[in-house]
Formats: C-alpha cells, structure tokens, sequence
C-alpha cells in the first residue's frame, strides 16, 4: 500500500518539481565522484568517505521523495547532502597542504572556471609553451587564442616535414610562409597580414621580446612541448623593412650545431690526412663555404676535437648561437672582434675559433697569431665556394701572401647534400655516357639510387612516412680539404695557383666535385642533389 502511494506521489508531482530533483541527485553524483577521487589522491580513507556521501545522499533523498511536503524534504535532503560534503570539506582542509585547500568564495569558483577552460583548451592543442611570459594554452574566449592556432597549424607543418626553420615574410599585401627542410624551402602559400602580426607578436611575448618594436631586430628564445612531436626550442629572430615585418623561427638551433666530428661528412682518407693537423698547436685553419652551408657545425665540432680541460678553448661569435662544455663564448660585433682578438692572445689560450671573417682587419690579426709557432690554433670562418676561392679571399683580406703561407695549415671548404631516405631510395641501373662525363668508373659500378618518396602500400604506391614524400632524410656534407705543405707554402708565394693545383694533385687532394660523387656511390645522396648543389653555389658566385 505504501509503495502505491509513493508511485502515485511521484506520478502526481509537477514537472518543475521532476527537474529540481534530478538536479540535486545530479549535484550530489558529481560531488561523490570528486570526493572519491580526491580522497584516493590525498590518501584519506577512501571507503569511509565514500560511506559517508552514500549515506548522506541516502538519508536525503529518501526524505525528498518520501515525505508528503515537497519543500520540506528538499530542505532536509539538502541538510543531510550538505552535512556530508562539509565533514568532508572540513577534514580535507585540515590535513591537505595550503594550496591544495578549498574554498567557497567566488574567487575560488572563478579559479576553478579558468583551470577547467585551460584544462579544456589543452586537450585540444597541439602545442604548449613552457616557461614563457603567457601560462598555460590559451582558451577559446581568450584574445591569444587565435594567433596560437595559427601558430600550431603552421608549425604542425614544420614538425611532420622535420624542418629545420620556418619563415615568414612580409609585404603590403600580406606574409608569405615557407618551411625549410634540409636545405630546401618549401612555400606554405600567402597568410593575411592581420592575423599574422598577431601571432607574430603572440610568439615575442613568448619569448619575452619587445612585442611594440617593429623595426630593429630581435632575438629571443622559448620552448615547447608536444605530446606527437615532443619538447622543442624556438628561436624566433623578427625585423622590420621598407617592404614590412619579417619573422624567422629557427627551430632546436643548438642541435642544429651540435654535429660530432665524425658525423661531418668527411671521408676516411680526408679525416686520416686531417688528423695529424688536429693535434698540433699554431698556425691557421679556413673552414670556408658560402651562407647556409654548414661552415658553423664544422667550425664547433673541430674545435670539440680539442680537449677543454687541457687547452683553453674560446669562440668568437657575433650572435649566441649554442653552449659548449669547458669553452669560452665570446658574443662580440665584428667591428669590435680584432682588439677583442689580440686581447686574448696576450693570454695565450690554446685554441680560439672565430664564426666569421669579414673584415681585413681581422683577417690581419688572425693570420699574423698563425706565424707565431707557440700561438694558438685558430679556426677561421670565411665565406668561398671551394678552397682555391678560398685562398684568393684570404690573401687578399691578408695582403701578404708570404704570412698567409706562412701561417696556414691546412682550408677546408665543404657544401651540404640532402641525404637519400634509406626507406623509399630507388635503386637503378646509370646511363653508361653520364658516368663517363663524370669521371665515374662505369665498369665498377653496377647500380645507383634516386630519390622516390613513395612505398608500396597494399600494391599502391603512397608518400614514403619517413620522409613524408620528400625522397631525402637529413644533411651530410662533401668536403673539399687542402693540406698546406712546404711546396705548397713556395708556390702560394710565388703565386703560381696552376702549379699549385698540380701539386695538390699529385698529393692526393680530392675535389669538391669528388668527394661528393663519392657520396653518390655509397648510396648516401643523388646525382641530381649533387649537380642540383654544387650548380646553385656556383652560379652564385659568378653573379657575385
């Protein structure tokens, strides 16, 4: 009898009253569960406080629906549900440490709100920025959190392509976008110039930079984090021209440097003829290529051939572009780079590599250390296509051919090739005329390999996922290394380049054109890079 009354009860109550009701059981479930959670996260008898919320609930509902006054069960049900959650509340603030404490001012509330939106917006994003100036993901009503879509959208691009940068130039009527993977740009198409600048200046917030200069260049640094793609450093460099804002993202800069000696590219007669050289002390070593071609990575991993905690090792840069262990970083200007430079040298330190040389002043300084048979090592960055321009650039930045013989080792000039992805490379059989016209031995050589981009995949041919369809994976380099011997230095004063060819020719030198061929036939790079490589420097040396 009692049941049917309770069935008729609830069947006669009004819908406002069904609502209210499903919402405090609703409120009441959800607060079980945070109490369950957080009690197993705070270790606080578990069982007992999950006891304690059911019985509360119990008691409460069973007056709500129970009890012929709809109000006064309400009120009681909310007694008992109260009573539950505030022994809980209480208990919890007393043994939890201050920040961990709840509260019910409408500070708190607003707290929890913008944890959870963040919380929300961080599932979704791609990427997350740690340490920076802005906390956390943007959320969605958040005037930033735009530009980081954007940002993810085009730097989602870089890190599926294993890009090293990404670049971003400005016109009146808008950005172009293009990615830089091994040496390659690829065009990203054209982005509005309004939402560009904003995630332009999202990304110098980031990094701590001045987000109003628009004109002079900046440099700042942050991290990020991805849970596809893992932590990666930016470094983000921005300046402003007569055609508009320029940003260029340069992503893991450091590790872009970080190359061992053995990694270069070099190949075992060059590093066996190079040796010797590496553990002598004075004289001079030009590491020479044209921009963008690796000539910093050479210059810091032959410098970490010497041992820093038995020679003082120091290395002049213009900007700071990576750490080494045990060396010496000096960030100077150029101009101010030769006082700086004989400074040191009354110091006697043991090795001292210097990023670039653009200045006859410095070049003097330099090349002047290298007569000096206790000076220092020094490894001198210089801008040519091979080792003869090199030797043309030094001398004439010298303006002694006598000191530049005199204090030279040894000029390596080197030029960086795509490396063949390992999963997708063609295998096939060379045109017999092509190998001859590139000294190649056509009876020794039975099979090359090409570029693809493509795997079999259920007997459909689909972009290779190592690569993701570009056909090459990685940098190596072709070396070009001059040995300056005694002959070489009489020749190199008398000016008698021809006859200096020839004798480093009989010495066994290798030419640029060469080594990278060599390359070729390991399987390592394509003849097309190579011709690709090798055509593009040059014709940019003619025009310049």
């Amino acid at each position: 009898m009692s049941i049917l009354l309770v069935s008729q009860a609830v069947a006669l109550t009004s819908l406002p009253k069904v609502i209210i009701s499903f919402a405090l059981v609703f409120a009441w479930a959800r607060w079980a569960t945070a109490v369950d959670k957080d009690a197993d996260y705070f270790h606080l008898n578990r069982f007992r406080w999950n006891t304690l919320q059911l019985i509360a609930g119990a008691v409460g509902f069973a007056a709500l629906f129970l009890m012929p006054i709809f109000i006064l069960g309400f009120f009681v049900a909310i007694v008992c549900i109260g009573a539950g959650a505030g022994a809980y509340i209480n208990h919890h603030n007393r043994v939890t440490p201050a920040g961990s404490k709840w509260t019910m001012d409408l500070q708190g509330f607003r707290n929890a709100l913008i944890a959870r939106r963040e919380k929300r917006a961080a599932r979704n994003a791609t990427f997350r920025f740690r340490k920076s100036g802005l906390k956390g993901i943007p959320s969605p009503d958040d005037p930033n959190h735009e530009p980081h879509i954007r940002f993810e959208e085009l730097a989602e691009q870089a890190f599926r392509r294993n890009a090293q940068r990404i670049e971003l130039v400005g016109s009146e009527t808008g950005f172009t976008a293009q990615i830089v993977v091994d040496n390659h740009s690829y065009k990203q198409g054209s982005m509005p110039p309004a939402e560009t600048v904003a995630m332009i200046d999202y990304l110098k917030a980031q990094c701590k930079m001045d987000v109003e200069e628009r004109r002079k260049k900046q440099t700042g640094e942050c991290k990020i984090e991805s849970e596809e793609f893992g932590d990666h450093d930016l470094r983000v460099m921005t300046a402003g021209s007569t055609r508009g804002l320029n940003c260029t993202i340069i992503i893991d800069a450091q590790a872009q440097l970080d190359i061992e000696y053995k990694e270069l590219g070099l190949l075992d007669n060059q590093r066996e003829r190079l040796q010797p050289l590496l553990e002598e002390i004075g004289k001079v070593v030009i590491v020479a290529a044209p921009s963008k071609q690796g000539r910093s990575a050479t210059l810091y991993a032959l410098s970490q051939k010497h041992d820093p905690y038995v020679r003082d090792i120091h290395v002049f840069t213009a900007a700071h572009e990576r750490d080494l262990e045990g060396v010496t970083l000096h960030e100077v200007p150029q101009d101010e780079t030769p006082a700086k430079l004989q400074s040191l040298l009354l110091r006697s330190p043991g090795v001292v590599a210097i990023g670039s040389v653009q200045k006859p002043e410095l070049a003097k300084v330099i090349a002047g250390s290298g007569l000096d048979p206790e000076g220092p090592r020094i490894y001198a960055g210089l801008k040519a296509t091979d080792t003869f321009g090199a030797l043309k650039v030094w001398t004439k930045a010298v303006g002694d051919p006598e000191t530049v013989a005199k204090g030279t080792a040894a000029i390596i000039s080197q030029r960086l090739l795509r490396k063949l992805c390992t999963v997708c490379r063609q295998k096939y059989q060379p045109d017999a005329e092509a190998m001859r016209k590139l000294n190649l031995p056509v009876d020794r050589i039975q099979n090359l390999y090409k570029a693809s981009g493509k795997v079999m995949v259920k007997n459909k041919l689909e972009p290779c996922p190592a690569c993701n369809g570009l056909g090459y994976r990685g940098l190596t380099a072709a070396f070009e290394l001059m040995i300056i011997d005694d002959e070489a230095r009489k020749l190199i004063v008398a000016g008698k380049l021809d006859a200096l060819r020839t004798h480093l020719r009989r010495q066994k030198m290798m030419w640029l054109q060469e080594a990278a061929l060599a390359k070729v036939v390991a399987g390592q790079t394509s003849i097309s890079e190579v011709t690709q490589s090798l055509a593009k420097e040059e014709a940019a040396a003619a025009a310049s």
